[in-house]
């Protein structure tokens, strides 16, 4: 294994290599989440998940699976604490060969078992799970089967920054960790509480309009879609001190296709593009403001057309990466409020933070593939 650091720095110290403009903490009236109760180490456990279920276990679940889409989210959340790396026997990869930030933080991550998104309920009990963990508000349609075998699942929002905490504190629970939950609860809440506490406008008409949507190139043209109220995306652009499409957007769970027409209608100050790893964002962009229906838009006009940064994975999804979309969207948004705003120094503390590793861990794989933003 290389590039691990023994320990963690504290998280004031942390929060103030990010962002030195930021403070490290919001006030005693900010208590931790209470997302459980349990007793002592390896008895009863009681949780509530973020689908309104309570699941009891009378011991710590040693054996746990990752499945549906945002498995690989879950398992880098997982992967955050010591215990959780030792007892993730199993995550589900639709489309992705292997995870380089798994591989990263621990190699023997790599002879996980890995299921198809189709995985039958056979393939998946004969791994002997006592704990499957999945991304949802709603049961899917597999879990009655799995309760039926007598696996329990326990469902993880990870939609917004404070679902994210009440996340955190039932992986604590769930892992016997709660002091390192704690600690990361700590950490994000210093982040993300310092950018609303520095990003707050007098009124919401002073709050800019920003337009984020994936974008991709269809026959040289852009092609626009917008995400879902419920998004991380959306909750990103509200946290960063923005005005989201929320008339435009789908209130479910879907990304919707949206026109430069349409977008012309609401006129966004700002625009930020998601785009696919395999995509010049440069070529996004050219195509975007030589596109006439463009020309008017008020975001164009002012030059405030961005990419989002990424690395391996996108900083707008469920991945615990998303507080470093956060911080960088806030200080492309109000770049006075946020002088001190250094995106290497943050990659480096959020990395070091959540996964301890050093500064040659982060410049063999996280550097290499870090996607800088194009405006």
């Amino acid at each position: 294994m290389i590039g691990r650091r023994r320990g963690v720095l504290s998280a004031a110290g942390l929060f103030a290599l990010a962002l030195a403009a930021l403070p490290s903490q919001l006030g005693a009236q900010n208590k931790l989440p209470e997302a459980l109760s349990l007793t002592a180490a390896d008895k009863e456990i009681l949780i509530a998940d973020a689908a309104g279920l309570a699941t009891r276990f009378e011991k710590q679940p040693r054996a746990i699976l990752a499945l549906g889409t945002d498995a690989p989210a879950i398992a880098h959340l997982m992967a955050a604490f010591p215990q959780g790396r030792e007892r993730l026997i199993g995550i589900e990869r639709a489309g992705r060969p292997g995870d380089p930030l798994l591989a990263l933080i621990d190699p023997s991550f790599e002879k996980q078992s890995v299921l198809a998104s189709d995985s039958s309920l056979a393939s998946i009990t004969a791994l002997k799970p006592d704990l499957v963990l999945r991304r949802g508000r709603k049961p899917d349609a597999q879990d009655a089967g799995l309760a039926s075998a007598g696996v329990p699942v326990v469902h993880l929002g990870l939609d917004s920054p404070e679902q994210y905490e009440r996340d955190l504190g039932i992986l604590g629970a769930i892992l016997g960790a709660k002091e390192r939950a704690d600690e990361l609860i700590l950490f994000y809440r210093g982040l993300y509480g310092g950018i609303l506490m520095n990003g707050t406008y007098s009124t919401t008409a002073d709050r800019p309009r920003i337009l984020m949507a994936a974008a991709s190139l269809q026959a040289g043209a852009v092609v626009l879609t917008l995400p879902p109220l419920s998004s991380m995306s959306t909750q990103l652009v509200r946290a960063a001190g923005g005005t989201a499409w929320e008339d435009a957007a789908d209130k479910g769970s879907e990304w919707k296709p949206v026109s430069l027409l349409s977008i012309a209608s609401w006129n966004p100050g700002v625009i930020v593009l998601s785009v696919p790893v395999s995509t010049d964002p440069a070529a996004i962009i050219a195509a975007l403001r030589s596109d006439r229906r463009s020309q008017a838009l008020k975001a164009v006009s002012a030059g405030r057309v961005f990419t989002l940064p990424g690395d391996i994975d996108d900083w707008n999804t469920p991945d615990p990466r998303w507080v470093l979309g956060l911080s960088w969207l806030a200080a492309q948004i109000n770049p006075g409020r946020f002088p001190h705003y250094d995106l290497d120094k943050t990659i480096e503390v959020f990395f070091s933070t959540l996964y301890g590793l050093d500064q040659a861990a982060v410049a063999a794989i996280i550097r290499p593939a870090l996607r800088q933003s194009v405006k």
